[in-house]
C-alpha cells in the first residue's frame, strides 16, 4: 500500500486492545507519513518498533557434477581424518550409495541441496513497522467525558 496511514483508522476498529499490527514500507518517507497519519487521526497505537529490512535473492538447487549428474548425499561426517574405508563404513562417513534407480522413486532427503546468495548482489532495503494498540488513559471523569463526547477521536476527517 502506498499510504497505509488511510486504511488506519478501519483496521484499528478491528484491533483488539493489546494488538499488533505490522506494516510492510519501502521507504523511510512512508514511516514518516504513517507515524504522522498515526498522531492526526488521534488513534492509540504505539509503535513498538521500526526494523530496516535488507532482501538478498538466493539461489537454492539440487547439487551438481561437472557432468550434470546430481552428487551423492554424504552422511554426516564425525572426525573422517586418517580413517580407513573399513572404519568409515564401520562408522556411517561413507557416501551413500547409489543404486541406479530413477530420481522420482528415491527416498526423500537423497539429493543434497546448494544454498548461497545470487551471485549478483542487487540488494533492496523496505521497513517494517510494529504497531500495538493501546487503551487510552482517563484524564477525566465519567461525567465530564459524556458531556464533550461530541466529536470521537477516532474520526480522521481534519
Amino acid at each position: 500500500m502506498l499510504s497505509p496511514q488511510l486504511a488506519l483508522p478501519v483496521v484499528y476498529k478491528h484491533l483488539k486492545q493489546g494488538g499488533v499490527c505490522a506494516v510492510y514500507l519501502a521507504n523511510i518517507t512512508q514511516v514518516v507519513d504513517l507515524l504522522e497519519g498515526i498522531r492526526s487521526c488521534q488513534l492509540f497505537l504505539s509503535c513498538e518498533k521500526i526494523l530496516e529490512v535488507i532482501h538478498r535473492n538466493w539461489l537454492v538447487a539440487p547439487a551438481l557434477r561437472k557432468d550434470g549428474s546430481t552428487a551423492p548425499r554424504v552422511k554426516p561426517q564425525n572426525n573422517v581424518y586418517n580413517k580407513s574405508e573399513d572404519e568409515q563404513r564401520k562408522d556411517g562417513t561413507m557416501l551413500l550409495e547409489d543404486n541406479g534407480e530413477e530420481e522420482d522413486s528415491k527416498p526423500f532427503c537423497t539429493i543434497p541441496y546448494i544454498a548461497r546468495p545470487h551471485h549478483e548482489q542487487v540488494s533492496h532495503t523496505a521497513f517494517l513497522v510494529k504497531l500495538r494498540k493501546f487503551r487510552p488513559v482517563q484524564l477525566y471523569s465519567t461525567a465530564h467525558n459524556s458531556e464533550n463526547n461530541s466529536k470521537s477521536p477516532w474520526n480522521c476527517e481534519d
